[in-house]
């Protein structure tokens, strides 16, 4: 015989795993906020926002997205079919009219996407090398020794180029404990071509 249990709140009628009478959506939120019903957004209400609050936002000041975010930071908005995309897209089509190509994304120039600005008048329709440039403008690229598994530094970089033509690339490549295909690289710019 099927297991019928089905989650005891009402309206909500799903079945699978049920803790305490819950469905896990409802049990998650009920561990996490104490209330099966908390953290939830009413239906309308984020389409509400978006055109009372942010159409309207004019100020240079960043508009936070007061609602779900990304594990990244970004604003994320649920489309009601169950998948999840990013709102700063959403309302940069609402303000700047649809993408003009399938190659353009919506991208920040105040270089705080990551902090959840949804503001119209820092989105706009860019390439994927525009959003890079306005990630290096910000500070935000994490690219050199930023990068977490960076070994090297723009220092070692330098000196690496440097003694291409006084060593051989293994010799530099066990210098600086990298593999060759780095050293390779380097000196073909295939990596860290930006530093001079």
């Amino acid at each position: 015989m099927a297991d019928k249990s089905v989650c005891k709140i009402e309206g909500c009628g799903k079945g699978g795993r049920i803790t305490r009478g819950l469905c896990s959506s409802h049990y998650h939120r009920l561990s996490r906020h104490g209330d099966p019903l908390a953290g939830r957004t009413p239906k309308g209400d984020v389409l509400s926002w978006i055109e009372r609050v942010a159409l309207t936002h004019r100020a240079n000041e960043c508009l936070i997205w007061p609602f779900y975010r990304r594990d990244d930071g970004r604003a994320g908005i649920n489309m009601g079919d169950g998948e999840s995309s990013l709102a700063h897209h959403h309302i940069c089509e609402m303000a700047h009219g649809p993408a003009p190509s399938p190659d353009h994304i919506a991208c920040h120039d105040c270089g705080n996407g990551h902090g959840g600005c949804v503001s119209p008048g820092h989105v706009y329709w860019g390439t994927n090398a525009d959003n890079s440039a306005d990630m290096i403008a910000h500070g935000r690229s994490t690219r050199g020794e930023k990068q977490p598994t960076s070994k090297l530094t723009e220092d070692d970089v330098r000196a690496i180029r440097k003694l291409a033509g006084s060593m051989i690339q293994r010799e530099i490549a066990e210098k600086f404990g990298v593999h060759i295909m780095t050293v390779n690289d380097i000196l073909h710019r295939r990596r860290w071509a930006w530093l001079e």
